[in-house]
């Protein structure tokens, strides 16, 4: 049967692309994840990764099972918070808000190690796009926010805590389908979706600014509907659903995903954790002093 910790371990290799960089995140060496991930191929009988001198790439088998595997983490984890949260109803308190997948990025399984060290410990996430984390914050309703670059104020602390690539969905028909890699410029003169919600508005200035003084900008509409809502959307039509490779959980039958490419890599968004340096909640401090130790540019 399979374990959680496999997934976790293979989820983190996709994020960072790099059996390195997710062995690090474990505390483990990078040769013991790597014979974790192929015991783990062994048990499937299929190969997840290409590897190479470059990094690891998920193969085309292994795609499908990776977007199972993201559900069933986020799953597991939420049931955990759900069952501390009614343990833990009038214990200390760590607030934490979220705009993206906190809970599929490495981010998630620093937040899990720390609560099952505080079992005592109430945690209460708060999900919500970046303008409203980012209000909740000031008004001290939480104590931490995660939203993505590009949001916040110079007052405040912050750190970069994780990146996540982005996709195009489209249905199996369109034209770009002919193409196993994107880049920016495939998309000129196409009609590009983008939820309303989470990272949203970063990704339409994104998408502006690699467009910025073209003659063939594409169309951007702000669809303020669930991601499963947009992807049966675009299964009917022609356009084009832009976001991080998390958004995407079980496959749609007559989509397809493929990666944008941006100056020789996946173009991607980066998530920034954003506090007030004065927070006295000790449960938080104690938070940022087991982040200062899992990544050591943390400072608080």
């Amino acid at each position: 049967m399979l374990e959680l910790r496999q997934l976790l371990y293979v989820l983190a290799a996709v994020d960072q692309r790099s059996f390195a960089r997710a062995a690090s995140q474990f505390q483990m060496k990078q040769s013991t994840l790597s014979r974790k991930v192929m015991r783990l191929e062994d048990q499937l009988g299929f190969r997840l990764f290409d590897r190479t001198t470059r990094g690891a790439r998920p193969t085309a088998n292994a795609r499908a099972f990776l977007e199972e595997a993201r559900q069933l983490v986020d799953q597991a984890a939420q049931l955990e918070l759900r069952a501390r949260a009614l343990r833990n109803a009038n214990g200390p308190r760590l607030a934490l808000g979220y705009s993206g997948q906190l809970f599929r990025s490495h981010m998630g399984a620093h937040l899990y190690a720390f609560l099952r060290d505080y079992p005592g410990v109430r945690f209460d996430g708060v999900e919500q796009d970046p303008d409203g984390l980012l209000d909740a914050l000031a008004c001290r309703k939480v104590d931490a926010v995660i939203v993505p670059a590009g949001r916040g104020g110079n007052s405040l602390a912050c750190l970069p805590v994780w990146t996540e690539p982005l996709r195009a969905c489209f249905a199996d028909g369109h034209r770009l389908a002919d193409l196993s890699v994107l880049r920016w410029s495939d998309l000129a003169n196409e009609h590009l979706l983008v939820a309303g919600t989470c990272a949203g508005p970063v990704l339409v200035d994104l998408i502006r600014k690699q467009f910025a003084g073209s003659q063939d900008p594409p169309r951007i509409t702000v669809q303020d509907a669930s991601n499963e809502t947009i992807c049966r959307l675009i299964a009917l039509g022609s356009a084009v659903f832009i976001e991080g490779v998390s958004a995407f959980g079980k496959p749609v039958p007559g989509l397809s995903l493929r990666a944008i490419e941006e100056d020789g890599a996946e173009a991607s968004l980066c998530y920034v954790l954003h506090w007030h340096r004065d927070n006295s909640n000790p449960v938080f401090r104690r938070f940022c002093g087991m982040m200062a130790h899992a990544l050591p540019s943390f400072t608080t």
